[in-house]
C-alpha cells in the first residue's frame, strides 16, 4: 500500500524503506490524535505539508480518495484533472470512514501515500514531511514543460509544486496573452519561474508548436503548416527578446518529412500527449508509415514515437528531444513530461531564460516522465560532438534518481542496443557502466525505463554525436523511410481542394529534393 522512494546514486541502489514505515506510523498517529468536537456531525482532518530539511511550509499536489476509491475534491483548492493544489495545508471535512491520500511535489521529492480514518464529531491534525531526494537546479539542470493547455493564469499556480523553471502555454487559436512578451528572468532562484504563450498548429496534417510566436491571423485551411514555419523564422528577434523556437509536437503528423527537410525545426517533443500519467486520455498515434518493429500495448505509442525519433537521427538530422504534458487536457499533472536543460554551473551570472532555450537547441538536455538521469560521456554532456580519427572508447558516468521501480538502463548507438542492465545488478564501478566503444560515426543516447504497466515511463538523454574520420552518419534505410512517408503525404495532399494542393506543392517538391540529396550522402545501409 505504501511506496518508498528508490534513489539510485552513482550506480548504487538504496531502497528507502523507512519512508513506508513513516507513512504507516503517521496514519496510526492520525487516529490517535483524533479529538471530539462538540456539535460536529462529520469528521475533519488537517494535514500540514512541510519540508523535512527546513521545516518550512510547502506546496503539494494531492489526490484524496474516499470509499470505493472515489476521487474527492477538498473545498477552496485549485483542481485540474483530479489533482488538487495544496499551498501549505490540506483541510477536509467528510463523513466517517477511511480515506487514502497521495501527495506529490515533482520528481525531485519522494511521494507520500497514506491513510487516515475520520470519526464522527472528531478532528485530527498532523504534519506531512516531504523529503527531497534530488536538487537538479543545484547541479545546473533546470526543468521545463513545453505544453500546457491552460492559460498562463491557470498554469502559474502549479509552478512551485512541480519544481519547474519554464512552461509554455500553447493554444490552437490565437490568444491575446501571446502578444505579451515576458521580461527576461534569471533562472538561479526558486521564485523566478516564467510561463510563456505560443501557438499550436493542430489543423489536419499538422502538429507544430511555436514558442514565443503566433501568426497575425488565424491560419486558414489553405495555409500550409510549412508556410507558418517560413513566416516564424523570418521574424527578426530584437535584443532582449526570447528566440522563436519551433518544434514538432506530433512526430506522427502527415507533414513531418516536409518539416524535417526545411531545416527550420529546433527540437522534437519525443514525450508529449501520447504519454500520460496513467495511460488514459492519451493522444492517438497514427503514423502514415509505420517504422519497423512491434508497438503494441500501453507502451506501444511511446515506443513508436521513440523509434521515429531514432529514424530521423539515423537519417543524419541532429535535433534534440523535448517534452510536454498537455496539462489541462490529459490526465497528466504539469511537468509530468519535462525536459531538463543544463545551463551551466549554478553560480554562473548569465543564467536566464534565453540561455535555457539555447541549451535545449544545443542538445544539452534530457527528457523524462519519471526517472531523473544525469549522464556524461567522456566527461561531456549530451549534445556534444566527438571528433576522432578512429574508434572512441566510451566512459559513461550516470546519476539516476527514480520514484518508480526501474527495469533497466540502456545505451543505444545508431538505433541498436549496445548495453543493457537491470539496476539491481552490481556495476564494475559506482556510476560507470562497462567501457564501451564507438567504432562508427553516428549518435548515442542513454535511457532509463521504469516498470509501469499503464504507460511508457522513461528518461532519455539527448544524443551524443560522433564523427569518426570526418564522416557523418546517414543511413540509407532511414532516409528511405522518410521518402516513403513523403510519398504518402503527397497522396494525402492530393485529396485536398485545388487551392490547398497548389499551396502545398512547393514545399513537397523542396522536401523531395532534400531527401534525394540526403540519400546520396548515405554512408551506411
Amino acid at each position: 500500500m505504501f511506496e518508498g522512494m528508490r534513489h539510485f546514486d552513482l550506480g548504487r541502489i538504496e531502497c528507502l524503506k523507512s519512508l513506508g514505515r513513516w507513512v504507516l506510523i503517521l496514519a496510526q498517529c492520525l487516529i490517535v490524535k483524533t479529538q471530539p468536537v462538540v456539535g460536529q456531525a462529520t469528521g475533519t482532518i488537517e494535514l500540514n505539508l512541510i519540508d523535512s530539511a527546513s521545516g518550512q511550509a510547502m506546496e503539494g499536489r494531492v489526490q484524496l480518495r474516499g470509499s470505493a476509491d472515489r476521487l474527492l475534491r477538498p473545498k477552496a483548492l485549485a483542481l485540474v484533472q483530479g489533482w488538487s493544489l495544496v499551498e501549505d495545508r490540506l483541510y477536509y471535512r467528510g463523513r466517517p470512514g477511511d480515506y487514502d491520500y497521495a501527495i506529490f511535489r515533482g520528481p525531485e521529492y519522494a511521494p507520500v501515500r497514506g491513510r487516515f480514518t475520520l470519526d464522527k464529531k472528531a478532528h485530527a491534525a498532523d504534519e506531512i514531511k516531504l523529503v527531497r531526494k534530488a536538487d537538479l537546479a543545484s547541479e545546473g539542470w533546470y526543468a521545463g514543460d513545453l505544453l500546457s493547455r491552460l492559460s498562463i493564469q491557470q498554469t502559474q499556480p502549479w509552478f512551485k509544486v512541480e519544481g519547474l523553471s519554464i512552461a509554455s502555454t500553447l493554444h490552437h487559436v490565437i490568444q491575446s496573452e501571446a502578444n505579451q512578451q515576458p521580461a527576461k528572468r534569471e533562472l538561479a532562484g526558486r521564485a523566478e519561474e516564467q510561463t510563456y504563450s505560443g501557438f499550436l498548429d493542430e489543423r489536419p496534417g499538422s502538429g507544430l508548436a511555436f514558442h514565443h510566436w503566433q501568426p497575425r491571423s488565424q491560419p486558414t485551411t489553405d495555409t500550409p503548416s510549412s508556410r507558418l514555419l517560413v513566416q516564424a523564422k523570418s521574424v527578426v528577434v530584437q535584443p532582449g527578446e526570447l528566440p522563436i523556437h519551433i518544434e514538432i509536437q506530433k512526430l506522427w503528423a502527415r507533414d513531418v518529412p516536409v518539416w524535417l527537410a526545411s531545416g527550420r525545426i529546433d527540437s522534437v517533443q519525443v514525450l508529449s500527449e501520447h504519454l500520460t500519467y496513467d495511460g488514459r486520455n492519451a493522444a492517438t498515434v497514427d503514423a502514415l508509415v509505420q517504422p519497423s518493429g512491434k508497438f503494441q500495448g500501453p507502451q506501444g505509442p511511446g515506443r513508436l514515437v521513440e523509434q521515429i525519433y531514432w529514424n530521423l537521427l539515423e537519417a543524419g538530422l541532429r535535433l534534440p528531444p523535448t517534452a510536454g504534458s498537455g496539462f489541462g487536457q490529459t490526465t497528466s499533472p504539469l511537468g509530468y513530461n519535462r525536459v531538463y536543460a543544463q545551463v551551466g554551473q549554478p553560480e554562473a551570472s548569465d543564467q536566464n531564460q534565453s540561455t535555457w532555450w539555447q541549451a535545449v537547441r544545443q542538445g544539452r538536455c534530457f527528457v523524462t516522465s519519471g526517472p531523473l538521469i544525469r549522464a556524461m560521456v567522456n566527461g561531456m554532456p549530451p549534445g556534444h560532438v566527438f571528433l576522432a580519427d578512429k574508434a572512441v572508447e566510451l566512459d559513461c558516468q550516470l546519476t539516476i534518481t527514480a520514484v518508480d521501480p526501474v527495469e533497466y538502463v540502456e545505451v543505444i548507438a545508431n538505433g541498436q542496443s549496445i548495453y543493457r542492465a537491470a539496476l539491481d545488478n552490481s556495476l564494475p564501478q559506482p556510476g560507470r557502466i562497462p567501457l564501451l566503444k564507438m567504432t562508427q560515426s553516428g549518435w548515442l543516447i542513454i535511457r532509463v525505463v521504469a516498470g509501469n504497466e499503464d504507460t511508457y515511463r522513461l528518461a532519455m538523454t539527448a544524443p551524443f554525436y560522433f564523427e569518426i574520420a570526418g564522416q557523418r552518419r546517414v543511413s540509407k534505410q532511414a532516409v528511405s523511410y522518410f521518402q516513403r512517408w513523403l510519398e504518402q503525404s503527397g497522396r494525402e495532399v492530393q485529396k485536398l481542394s485545388p487551392q490547398e494542393r497548389s499551396a502545398h506543392q512547393p514545399f513537397l517538391s523542396a522536401a523531395e529534393r532534400f531527401w534525394q540529396t540526403q540519400s546520396g550522402l548515405a554512408s551506411s545501409d
